[in-house]
């Protein structure tokens, strides 16, 4: 808007006047402008048309944020309230709430279908399926509206993870093709309220839509977790039957190498009490009299050692 811009130039003049007045006045080595704390540049760089409110628990920063808005965009400053509630500025808005459904691969829509985003190396997968929303009378119906409500639900989980690159949905199949038509353009709606670019290739026969956002910086999941250090980023274990048989054939080689040697298993407790009762029927009767077994919590659930004394 012209009058956003005539204010940010004018703001923009006057930072220079003071830098000029503080650069004539103090000697050098001097600090003349630094980059504003990150409340701020979120303020300035955030179109007011983007937010009905900014909420703030912190007078200081309250008072900071107004005095700077004030100059830059009257309307935005008349937008910061400061948070007062008894209840903290996340509960009280639920913020947690949507940070930890953020952090879920798994969405629940109102239907009582589900979105599914899962973020790989190469591209962000995104999965629709209509879950509990089963309608039996009107099939096409029940998935038009369930891909309808994905399509809103899938925009607002980019934003919010901020998930960038190559990204494909795949919607539930849809035999007519004005039900393609409004779910793309339902997509194409909801992705026009971000502020990253993004580039929608076109919904396939199959259901999948291929789409480019652009990437900025490191996604939310990025940001706030960190990579598992016991299944290092798959998300899946080996079982404890799988442990123990790696065990077992560990076992038979130290124990035809070490003949009299006693053998002790440091491992998991459910690896453990997997152990115990397969020694005597896969090493023979007198296993437990060379074999020892430490429980130890602190191991990995699919890893052990093997000592032999």
């Amino acid at each position: 808007r012209e009058a956003s811009l005539e204010a940010d130039a004018a703001a923009l003049a006057a930072e220079w006047r003071r830098i000029r007045e503080e650069a004539e006045r103090g000697g050098a080595p001097a600090l003349l402008h630094g980059e504003r704390e990150l409340a701020l540049r979120l303020l300035r760089d955030a179109p007011v048309e983007g937010f009905e409110t900014v909420h703030v628990d912190d007078p200081g920063l309250h008072a900071r944020a107004v005095d700077y808005l004030r100059d830059v965009d009257p309307v935005a400053a008349s937008r910061v309230r400061l948070h007062d509630g008894e209840a903290p500025l996340f509960e009280a808005h639920g913020l947690d709430r949507d940070l930890d459904r953020a952090l879920r691969p798994r969405v629940w829509l109102k239907s009582g279908g589900t979105v599914v985003v899962e973020q790989t190396e190469a591209l962000v997968s995104i999965d629709v399926n209509t879950g509990k929303y089963v309608g039996s009378r009107h099939p096409e119906e029940t998935v038009l509206r369930t891909n309808l409500e994905a399509a809103v639900e899938i925009a607002r989980q980019l934003r919010l993870r901020d998930l960038g690159g190559i990204i494909v949905v795949d919607f539930i199949d849809m035999a007519k093709p004005a039900s393609r038509r409004r779910v793309l353009e339902t997509l194409e709606t909801e992705l026009a309220r971000d502020r990253a670019r993004t580039k929608i290739v076109g919904l396939s026969e199959l259901g999948l839509v291929q789409l480019t956002r652009k990437r900025t910086r490191a996604g939310l999941s990025a940001l706030v977790t960190r990579v598992c250090p016991t299944c290092q980023g798959s998300g899946r274990l080996k079982s404890p039957d799988t442990v123990v048989s790696e065990v077992l054939r560990e076992l038979r080689w130290l124990m035809a190498r070490f003949d009299g040697a006693t053998l002790t298993i440091r491992a998991h407790p459910d690896v453990a009490r997997a152990v115990r009762p397969a020694l005597p029927g896969e090493l023979g009767p007198r296993a437990l009299e060379r074999v020892r077994l430490e429980e130890d919590a602190t191991m990995s659930p699919d890893g052990f050692d093997v000592l032999a004394v």
